[in-house]
């Protein structure tokens, strides 16, 4: 047993080199030629033919041509036209969807006036519920207040006997 281990350690280096000259053989290019741009790098090169290989860079992809750019005209006179009516506008025109929103919101904001035309108190929206539309209560100004120890104390008891407790400590 002691023989075949020190044999496996006798062939492992030499396995090791065929495998590295057998991967060397089996690259895609000859070994006269030199791959991508000469101003590239080695490292560069290798990552470019690996992410070739996988798909990910197109192989037939050209640089890009950058030319210079025509010219500006220049109007012949300085002589510009009067400009028009600001109410004039093509009612085709496609309009600014922000517009469009702002205007929607101050026609709504109208609408929630009374007949009189001030804004409704709570108690008034109160009297045009819904019914069936969910739970009904009633506005409270203080909602998020804490509650004493005498509350407290009635949370387990009916609600009218926490109520008690509450208006006489």
């Amino acid at each position: 047993m002691a023989t075949t281990y020190r044999t496996g350690l006798r062939k492992a280096p030499l396995l090791l080199l065929l495998g590295t000259l057998l991967a060397g053989c089996a690259s895609s290019s000859d070994g006269f030629v030199e791959e991508g741009r000469n101003d590239d790098t080695l490292e560069h090169n290798a990552v470019k033919a690996v992410m070739q290989g996988l798909g990910a860079v197109d192989p037939s992809e050209r640089p890009i041509e950058y030319k210079p750019r025509a010219p500006l005209v220049v109007p012949p006179n300085s002589n510009l036209p009067a400009p028009q009516a600001a109410g004039s506008a093509d009612p085709r025109f496609p309009r600014n969807p922000e517009d469009v929103a702002d205007e929607q919101r101050r026609a709504a904001m109208k609408g929630e006036t009374g007949k009189d035309g001030r804004i409704m108190t709570p108690d008034e929206l109160a009297k045009y519920s819904i019914p069936g539309a969910g739970k009904n209560t009633r506005y409270d100004p203080d909602q998020g207040r804490r509650l004493t120890p005498d509350e407290l104390k009635g949370q387990g008891q009916s609600n009218e006997e926490a109520v008690k407790r509450a208006a006489n400590p």
